[in-house]
């Protein structure tokens, strides 16, 4: 015969399974309803609280999508994506954009040349500058960089990121070693070396220069590669800033 204690230990424990199930059951979800992605752009969506998950897209013309949820902007339009799970769907709704859609006039998706000079920096922006351009000899342009690749990062905030993030985080703590980040939202104070989160917070870069109106960028997961010297104006900054992550 159990005691009184027992018997106690188990109606607990029950509660608590029985708990844990609701709450599971109530956490199933997309993790994002939107995205705004720039063409060649990728983001990887997720649906918690189940074990099984179909993605389908409804415009495979205009996004992608892999049997592991990461979505691939290809031109610009609609699309949604759509994620079922046994009896349940759940839809997230796609929109690319060219970069001379995404929010201003000016913007383009015109290359910088990146080069060794550090002209116009002041002495600390200099010193970052060149440890990041020196990362150009081993990640060059074209190098394969995609969200199976994870970085644990210094920086603190953060334990680290795969893809788009992953790169950034490399390449800060490249130029800042331990140094712990911080946020902002001005644009008119980004410094070489700060990392951006941009397009509805689905895309992070690394700032290697200000060059007037227009920020000369470093990032990962730029279709699937390394791409180095594009070009965004802070106008369209404006629209698609989430957040900056500086060391200085």
């Amino acid at each position: 015969m159990k005691s009184k204690s027992n018997w106690k230990a188990i109606v607990i424990v029950t509660i608590m399974m029985i708990l844990t199930v609701a709450v599971n059951v109530n956490a199933a979800g997309i993790n994002k309803k939107s995205l705004t992605l720039t063409k060649g752009q990728s983001a990887t969506l997720s649906v918690s609280g189940v074990s099984k998950v179909t993605w389908k897209t409804s415009n495979k013309a205009v996004a992608t999508v892999s049997s592991k949820g990461v979505v691939k902007a290809v031109k610009a339009g609609t699309a949604k994506i759509t994620a079922e799970a046994g009896k349940k769907s759940y839809v997230c709704s796609v929109k690319v954009v060219n970069n001379t859609q995404n929010g201003s006039a000016g913007a383009s998706n015109a290359t910088y040349n990146l080069t060794s000079s550090t002209s116009g920096l002041d002495a600390q922006q200099a010193a970052v500058y060149k440890k990041l351009f020196a990362m150009k000899s081993s990640y060059p342009e074209g190098k394969k960089w995609t969200d199976s690749n994870y970085y644990a990062w210094k920086g603190g905030m953060y334990a680290g990121g795969y893809g788009c993030a992953g790169f950034a985080f490399l390449m800060s703590d490249t130029a800042f070693g331990t140094v712990k980040a911080k946020t902002h939202k001005n644009i008119n104070a980004i410094k070489v070396g700060d990392i951006l989160r941009i397009d509805n917070n689905t895309h992070s870069v690394v700032v290697m220069k200000v060059v007037g109106s227009n920020v000369v960028l470093a990032e990962g997961n730029y279709s699937g590669t390394i791409h180095w010297g594009r070009m965004i104006t802070k106008t369209e900054l404006t629209k698609t800033l989430n957040y900056v992550l500086t060391r200085y």
